[in-house]
């Protein structure tokens, strides 16, 4: 599926903050047969010829082990002629539509493919003169080999077509590498990773960017950065939280800046989508890496071009810069939840919708999540204001400004931690509120039953006709004590409150 991404030389084109792993963003070279090929496979598509797999086997099984009427016989067969011309077509098509057609024709799963299409024709031709009762069996055997390769093949689309395409994308590499020097001022992008090397061994101070990093590209880096490959790839993980490690040669910074995506046709209610950043400080460089290609390196470097000292302190004055465009991003991520929470705040009771309950559980569960980065973040920013983490060029000075990050970050994490209260006391009287409602219609109900009882129990003890009791009582005395009876009843659920509003 990788094949089905347009792509041109440099960025990859698309909205900013799209979602999606960055294999799947791979830039590949153009392909004239790309839009038939992606038509072929939108009408033909995994899913039609699963499904029509799933369909051949009682077409297949049921004349082969059943004795079937000629109309229903001639039904089964016409269906699977329906079905192989549809296998057909998508074969013959794909093959003809591969950007490498011997690969794709040697292909194992592609092998299972040419198979079952090719079945069907063994059994309309005699086979090496077998006739009579080998025949027929020969003719069973083959429809059994048939189904079990239909079965294969149908296991294998639906649980390695996925898989399969995100690996081949991730074969290939999508890294940007930029570096700026000590003073901030010249910045050179397109930097070829044969070259990574000679910059981060340069005595000068020196920042390193590098975004898009894909799975082909963690070895290198690893080896690169003198960073151990599993340490590399889950500092690089979106669900890791924000943290300090230290190695002999250098300090790594994993941070999570967050984002607000809002509501669109495919899903009803705002999340928060959170992209990976790692810090690497290692002497007087400092190398920031990321998988997906945020529009971010241009912010950071005019906020660290304010903050610059000279070349003294390059490290202090890009991690703040990073730090500062990330509690920048947790800003308006906690400010869209504020006003979400408002708006959930002032839904009138008589007027609450019906997903009000579902929405706002799935708010507290992004807040939730954010509350969690924001504690670790605010870990983070502490360990470097009190030096533990070592960074060159780190001051008093610096000390203070960074201390103005803690005390933000703070209060992020105290504004968050309050709207998971407000949450959960809305939630809470959303419930309280719905089971008072129920319980004044059980009340209801109750008032209801225990009143059309009395005129049932009075009836079914005295019967139908009241002539000949021993007890002289005429009709609307009856009555009238039934209505005394139902009248009492009602004051004392009056005087209970069951029948006040």
């Amino acid at each position: 599926m990788a094949e089905k991404v347009r792509m041109k030389k440099g960025r990859p084109t698309g909205d900013k903050g799209q979602k999606g792993s960055p294999a799947t963003k791979a830039i590949l070279v153009s392909d004239p047969k790309l839009d038939a090929r992606t038509t072929v496979d939108m009408v033909l598509s995994d899913g039609l010829m699963i499904f029509l797999a799933i369909m051949m086997i009682p077409i297949v099984l049921l004349p082969t082990f059943f004795p079937l009427p000629q109309e229903v016989h001639d039904f089964l067969n016409a269906s699977n002629l329906v079905i192989l011309a549809i296998f057909y077509i998508e074969y013959f098509s794909k093959l003809y539509l591969a950007k490498d057609r011997k690969a794709h024709f040697t292909n194992f799963w592609h092998i299972l493919d040419l198979i079952v299409i090719t079945l069907p024709l063994l059994e309309l031709f005699p086979i090496l003169g077998i006739t009579g009762t080998h025949s027929i069996i020969l003719l069973r055997l083959l429809r059994i080999l048939r189904l079990l390769t239909v079965g294969s093949r149908t296991i294998e689309r639906r649980t390695h077509g996925e898989a399969g395409a995100i690996q081949e994308a991730s074969k290939v590499s999508t890294m940007e590498i930029r570096a700026v020097d000590g003073s901030l001022g010249n910045v050179k992008d397109g930097i070829k990773f044969a070259d990574l090397t000679t910059y981060l061994k340069d005595p000068k101070q020196t920042w390193i960017d590098i975004s898009g990093v894909s799975d082909v590209d963690i070895v290198g880096l690893s080896k690169a950065l003198d960073i151990p490959q599993l340490l590399l790839e889950s500092k690089l993980v979106e669900e890791a939280y924000p943290r300090i490690d230290y190695l002999p040669s250098s300090s790594l910074v994993f941070l999570q800046a967050g984002q607000i995506d809002f509501p669109t046709e495919g899903k009803k209610y705002i999340t928060v989508t959170k992209h990976g950043l790692l810090v690497v400080c290692a002497g007087s460089n400092i190398v920031t890496i990321s998988r997906q290609k945020i529009e971010a390196f241009e912010t950071i470097l005019e906020n660290a071009r304010k903050r610059s000292k000279g070349d003294k302190a390059l490290v202090v004055t890009v991690l703040y810069a990073v730090l500062d465009y990330v509690i920048e991003m947790y800003k308006d991520v906690v400010r869209e939840i504020e006003r979400e929470l408002i708006t959930l705040q002032n839904v009138p009771r008589g007027e609450t919708p019906k997903d009000f309950l579902e929405r706002t559980f799935e708010l507290k569960k992004e807040v939730t999540k954010i509350s969690s980065s924001l504690h670790h973040l605010k870990e983070v920013v502490g360990t470097i204001t009190s030096k533990r983490a070592p960074l060159e060029g780190f001051d008093r000075s610096w000390e203070e400004i960074f201390d103005i990050l803690l005390d933000e970050t703070g209060y992020l994490y105290e504004t968050t931690e309050n709207s998971k209260e407000n949450l959960l006391s809305i939630i809470e009287l959303h419930i309280n509120m719905t089971s008072y409602e129920m319980n004044k219609v059980m009340r209801v109900i109750a008032v209801i039953t225990c009143l059309a009882l009395i005129p049932s129990l009075v009836s079914g003890l005295l019967g139908m006709n009241v002539l000949g009791v021993p007890i002289p009582v005429h009709v609307w005395q009856i009555v009238s004590m039934t209505f005394i009876m139902m009248g009492c009843v009602a004051w004392i659920f009056y005087k209970l409150g069951w029948m006040r509003t």
